[in-house]
């Protein structure tokens, strides 16, 4: 998919489903599930997947600028986290699951007395929607995995933004991590252009 055939079936999207009625529902906590499967059916959260792994291979800029899009749009719906996910977990092999995913990365996991992953993943954005989440370890060498929704009890939080900021509290992970492909530092810094691009003040 090209970058203008992108932008124009992100814009086509954005702008049927985020209307004023869907604004006022995401500032009372509702998720707008018409406008996410719209958004996934359509193959945008796959946007930097290669086209092998079922994806449409764009470039980083190219899909900065459909974040900045959704920005522009103010969309209440994590389409750069799970962008950011689908990428760490691409470009790590491991598959992709569907529906909405998130980013966190976990200095505090340990194993317990009966073999149970443990910690607190803290102020994980959209971890209360999310199906999913890309999970970087900072070991040597840096660590990621994909840990389920079913993995973790959420307490709530927000942004100034109202935007879902939660601490999820482990129950379980897998036993197995495989080699990340960007550190903490990195992960940090990939975190904060998707910020900057989704304002929509840009």
């Amino acid at each position: 998919m090209t970058d203008d055939l992108l932008r124009a079936t992100a814009s086509r999207l954005f702008g049927q489903y985020v209307e004023p009625p869907v604004l006022s529902a995401a500032e009372r906590g509702e998720y707008a599930d018409a406008a996410w499967n719209a958004i996934e059916e359509a193959g945008l959260t796959a946007a930097l997947l290669p086209e092998e792994a079922g994806g449409y291979g764009v470039t980083v800029a190219d899909a900065l600028g459909l974040v900045r899009l959704a920005g522009e749009h103010a969309l209440p719906l994590p389409l750069p986290e799970t962008l950011l996910a689908s990428w760490l977990l691409g470009r790590a092999g491991i598959p992709v699951p569907q529906g909405p995913l998130t980013f966190a990365c976990a200095r505090n996991l340990r194993r317990s007395g009966s073999g149970r992953f443990e910690g607190t993943l803290e102020r994980v954005p959209w971890g209360r929607r999310a199906a999913g989440a890309a999970v970087l370890v900072p070991a040597e060498p840096p660590q990621l995995a994909l840990i389920f929704r079913s993995a973790w009890n959420v307490s709530p939080g927000e942004n100034l933004a109202r935007e879902p900021r939660d601490d999820l509290q482990l129950t379980r992970a897998p036993e197995a991590f495989v080699p990340a492909p960007i550190e903490e530092t990195g992960l940090r810094a990939a975190g904060a252009v998707y910020a900057v691009y989704r304002s929509p003040a840009l």
